[in-house]
This record gives structure tokens, C-alpha cells and sequence, in this order.
């Protein structure tokens, strides 16, 4: 798919704010992930969130790498570099979102329910060995089309994941929305100590119904996005480089996820007192006033 040129001042614009954006989404997801990961007793909420925690922070580094070092090699180097990770970290952004609020709704609907963390992990290594064998053969269908046509079908490969991407984000983002629902539900209509055995376990509940509508927001977007450039590619090559259109449709598309992630661990910090309680020992202990930040 041919991308619309943006005018230099909007891409200076674009450039800056990634840059912004996603410094703050790899500082705040680096210390959230700190902070998880010395949990000492981790529940299965807390497995799910340093993976997704990990997926934010990754999607926030390509971001930020990319804008850093400008990556400027062949068209089949980008696709292998840069759309690839993208398209994976994308995709699997949205499967541990909806991995954490469909478990947190089956937990607060269902109180005496305990999720099976064994289904839950090989659910999860099955969701990486569909991406590994889905960019085996998108790659191999890359690499075949230039072999038989050259250089000038070298976008087949982000054409056709975009397309996938799309149609997977679909299907999470319709799960999170029905699971998100039941969530919202019950943390309405149900006393808060009616619901699995604590005020702990709602406040959990609260800080994943937030997680999940943010990324049904960012994600909506994306969606929408992208498939009106898909519907729409021809129309968008023929506008003007500083056409007000081109800069939103592709800043929308570009940003979305990366803001999304950047998002969830200022979440998690602004709902975790003992984050920030870490994160506070941490800033001490790099002024050495302390030695030993523990969760």
C-alpha cells in the first residue's frame, strides 16, 4: 500500500511527538515492569499484567527507535525491522488485554470460578505459535512476490498484515468489549462487598475495566483508521502533502497504539499505591537517601 506523502513541517510535528510520547511511555512502563516482576507471591492477574506490561513497553521502544535513528534502509529491511514488530506487537497489545478482562470479568462474575492457569498459559503459547507460523508465511509470501515481480511489489507484506491486523483487532476488540461490559456491570450493580470477597478485588476490577477502555478507544481508532486508508488508498494518494487530512489519518494510525501503551502504565501507577510507594523508593535510592526499593 503506497502511503501518502505529509508535508515537513507536519511530519516535524508528528516526529516530535512521538518522541515525547513514547519517552514517557518507556520510562513509566520500565518502572511499572520493575515493579511487577519483584512481586514476590505473583497471582495470575499479576502474570498476565508484567506480560502485557512487556508488549507496552516494546511497542513504545520500536517507537521510540524508530524515531531516534530514522531507519532509512530498503523497503524489505523496514517491512523486516519495523512493520513486522509492529504488526506482532500490535496484535499481541491486544490479546493480553483481552486475556486480563476476560479473566478479571469471569472472576467477578463467577466468584467462586477460579480461572485455570494452566489453560490460560497454553491459551497464551498458542497465541504465539499462531503469530510465529502467521509472519512465517506472510514473510515468505514477501519474499516470493519480489523474487517473481522485484522491487516494485516490495509492500505486499505490510499490505496483507495490515489487513490481517485489522481483522484480529476486530475479534479482540468485540471480546473485550462483551467481557468489558459484564465488568462494568457488576462493578455497578453489585455492594462492593458482595463481590469475590473484598474491596481488593473490585479496586483490581476497576483498574482493568480502565485498561480495557482505553484500549477499546485507541484501538476503535485504529480500526477505523485503517480501514478507511485501505477502502480509500487511491483517493489518499492524490491528495496534497500538506493536505489537514493526510496528517490526521496517518498520525491516527501511527499513534494510537504506541499512546495506548504508553497509557497503561500511568494507570497502573495512578491506581497502585504500592507502585508508587516502589517507584518513590526507587527515585530515593537513585538520590541515596535509600538502598533497598522493595514492592
Amino acid at each position: 500500500m503506497a502511503h501518502p506523502k505529509i508535508d515537513p513541517g507536519q511530519q516535524m510535528f508528528r516526529t516530535v511527538f512521538s518522541f515525547v510520547v513514547t519517552s514517557v511511555g518507556t520510562v513509566a512502563n520500565a518502572l511499572s515492569f520493575s515493579y511487577f516482576i519483584n512481586i514476590s507471591n505473583k497471582s495470575l492477574g499479576d502474570r498476565i499484567l508484567i506480560l502485557l506490561n512487556t508488549l507496552d513497553l516494546s511497542v513504545c521502544l520500536l517507537t521510540l527507535f524508530d524515531v531516534i535513528f530514522e531507519l532509512s534502509a530498503s523497503a524489505l529491511i523496514r517491512a523486516m525491522l519495523d512493520s513486522i514488530l509492529f504488526f506482532v506487537f500490535t496484535e499481541s497489545t491486544a490479546f493480553a488485554t483481552c486475556l486480563l478482562s476476560v479473566t478479571r470479568a469471569l472472576s467477578l462474575c463467577f466468584p467462586f470460578y477460579l480461572v485455570n492457569k494452566k489453560a490460560v498459559q497454553y491459551g497464551t503459547a498458542l497465541y504465539f505459535l499462531y503469530i510465529i507460523l502467521k509472519e512465517g508465511m506472510l514473510l515468505g509470501l514477501q519474499f516470493r512476490t519480489i523474487l517473481e515481480h522485484g522491487d516494485d511489489e516490495d509492500e505486499v507484506y505490510e499490505d496483507v498484515s495490515k489487513k490481517v491486523t485489522i481483522f484480529t483487532l476486530i475479534v479482540f476488540v468485540i471480546v473485550v468489549l462483551i467481557s468489558n461490559s459484564l465488568t462494568g456491570y457488576k462493578l455497578v450493580f453489585s455492594k462492593n462487598e458482595t463481590i469475590n470477597q473484598g474491596p481488593n478485588t473490585r479496586r483490581a476490577g476497576i483498574t482493568v475495566f480502565i485498561l480495557s477502555s482505553l484500549f477499546l478507544f485507541f484501538n476503535f481508532l485504529y480500526i477505523a483508521v485503517g480501514g478507511a486508508m485501505i477502502a480509500f488508498n487511491e483517493d489518499l494518494n492524490d491528495l496534497q502533502p500538506d493536505d489537514i487530512r493526510t496528517f490526521l489519518l496517518e498520525t491516527v494510525m501511527q499513534f494510537s497504539v504506541p499512546i495506548n501503551s504508553a497509557c497503561n502504565p500511568i494507570v497502573y501507577i495512578c491506581r497502585k499505591a504500592h507502585m508508587r510507594a516502589f517507584i518513590k523508593s526507587i527515585w530515593l535510592r537513585w538520590c541515596g537517601l535509600q538502598t533497598n526499593p522493595s514492592p
